[in-house]
């Protein structure tokens, strides 16, 4: 018996480092063609200015859920690489590790088989909701990478060494990702009130013991700003109307027609292909609690905002993007299903059976191959510019890449860029103040010379933030710069340089101003 579990820990674990290296290579294959600068947009505009700039504040780090951070900074400290590369290459490894935790959840926690829980963990790496949370949300990811174990300890929590573990990987969550802590708190809490309404006080108060430093860092956390201002010289500026942190009336932005359009779309998008199976395994696994709370809290936080009339849970796709998890567990559950099916019906044996798994076995490798060509592969490799529907759509690419090969700024718009924060570093006064759209809000913070310079990051937008150029011209701090669309004229403002299609402006009212004070 010793021997053959042996054995089977040796395939398990050969199992693993395979969908490890499988999930890393796919999600390498647009950071390689990307070249030196990485996907996505909080890896773009958060993550490597934050690492470039750190100054050694690492209770900021810790309690603005930053763990990514701690495992990034050796290697950009004592390694010496560069934080761009570095960053580039945890995208892949933290998709490789995954997918390897979702393997080690079908295994523990459901007790599936190797095949089962292989065909989980293969067909999540090509599903597009898990590539579009690994273009740039590594933060989610590798919470999650905790999350699925955890699920496990959750349930069998009867030695010492269970308990400790589940306090453990309850911090792990806490530290890497606040809306992954917000999903385990709430599968924890309905875990703990079936524990009790089964009168399992036991089992209750151990749960309820080893969540308690959890709960006390996320309380932290959830208080704790998590933006880092680079000692003071970046000022976020949000339009969101955020009620009590984790709530958000999106009808202020958007008409419910819109959003109910966009949320259904991307939706579509995600799972037109998993939700037919995936109903099916919903239904089969319903007594799952743990599962049914996942999935149930995940769709609520998808469709929060259109059940309450507009108002519901901040960052709605993000949720939708997590949904990926129960769905691909339940389509490939009724896939198993039906092969059980098919074992015990007695029309289907022998020859007939036979001919049954071929068919079956051609349809599923031929869909398989089919989706891969038609759906994944453009996602991975195309570029922008090259990109096409489903992908390409306004109505959801403010939520969605149309390539993953794209980055906050965009390739194309890089070199231009670079040109306009080289020109502002040679001609841009001390004391000015520069304002800039979000999504250059990396490019300035690691390229541009912040000594006595403040820098305001305006909401990603079409249109120039009036209301806070007409506030800094109230409150004069400096002259005024903008980095904006070449192909745009901006009220009170000369264009003083651009590169192809990124212009530097200067305020004429401010600047006056300045050479008066001068």
């Amino acid at each position: 018996m010793d021997q053959n579990n042996k054995f089977n820990r040796i395939w398990d674990l050969a199992i693993i480092l395979l969908l490890f290296f499988i999930a890393a290579a796919i999600r390498a294959i647009p950071e390689i063609i990307g070249g030196y600068w990485p996907i996505g947009y909080d890896t773009f505009n958060t993550y490597v200015p934050e690492l470039t700039k750190f100054n050694g504040d690492w209770l900021n780090w810790l309690l603005s859920a930053n763990l990514l951070y701690f495992l990034i900074w050796p290697f950009q400290k004592f390694g010496q690489i560069d934080t761009i590369i570095l960053v580039k290459i945890f995208g892949s490894v933290i998709y490789g590790g995954l997918t390897a935790s979702t393997y080690i959840f079908c295994r523990k926690f459901l007790q599936w088989n190797k095949l089962a829980s292989f065909l989980v963990s293969v067909f999540l790496i090509f599903q597009i909701p898990a590539l579009r949370l690994s273009w740039d949300l590594l933060r989610n990811m590798l919470a999650l990478i905790f999350f699925l174990p955890g699920l496990y300890f959750l349930k069998t929590n009867s030695t010492i060494r269970n308990i400790i573990i589940l306090g453990i990987l309850s911090i792990l969550i806490v530290l890497s990702n606040q809306l992954v802590a917000v999903v385990w708190f709430v599968v924890a809490i309905v875990w703990i009130i079936a524990q009790l309404l089964q009168k399992d006080w036991k089992n209750a108060t151990r749960i309820v013991l080893a969540s308690l430093p959890a709960i006390g860092l996320f309380y932290l956390v959830a208080r704790y700003t998590n933006a880092n201002n680079f000692d003071g010289h970046l000022i976020y500026v949000s339009e969101t109307n955020r009620v009590l942190g984790y709530f958000e009336l999106y009808k202020s932005n958007a008409k419910y027609q819109d959003l109910n359009s966009t949320i259904f779309s991307l939706f579509w998008l995600y799972y037109k292909f998993t939700l037919p199976l995936a109903l099916i395994g919903f239904y089969l696994l319903r007594k799952n609690l743990i599962l049914t709370t996942l999935t149930t809290w995940l769709l609520v936080g998808s469709f929060s905002s259109l059940l309450f009339g507009g108002f519901g849970i901040f960052v709605w796709d993000r949720w939708m993007l997590m949904l990926v998890f129960p769905f691909t567990i339940y389509a490939v559950f009724a896939l198993t299903q039906f092969n059980d099916w098919v074992k015990k019906n007695k029309i289907l044996q022998s020859a007939w059976q036979k001919k049954a798994y071929a068919l079956i076995s051609f349809a599923s490798v031929t869909l398989a191959l089919s989706y891969s060509c038609w759906y994944v592969i453009p996602f991975l490799t195309a570029n922008y510019d090259d990109s096409r529907a489903p992908f390409y759509d306004e109505k959801i690419n403010s939520y969605f890449p149309p390539s993953m090969i794209h980055n906050a700024v965009g390739y194309e718009h890089i070199p231009a860029v670079l040109a306009n924060i080289s020109y502002l570093n040679d001609k841009l006064p001390r004391n000015a103040v520069l304002v800039v759209d979000n999504r250059y809000r990396g490019m300035v913070m690691t390229q541009l010379d912040l000594t006595n310079r403040i820098v305001y990051a305006s909401p990603w937008s079409s249109k120039i933030n009036t209301n806070l150029i007409n506030s800094l011209r109230e409150n004069y701090l400096g002259p005024i710069y903008l980095i904006w669309s070449t192909y745009e004229n901006v009220d009170g403002f000369k264009r003083i340089y651009y590169s192809q299609s990124i212009s530097v402006y200067r305020d004429k009212e401010t600047f006056k101003q300045y050479l008066l004070n001068n």
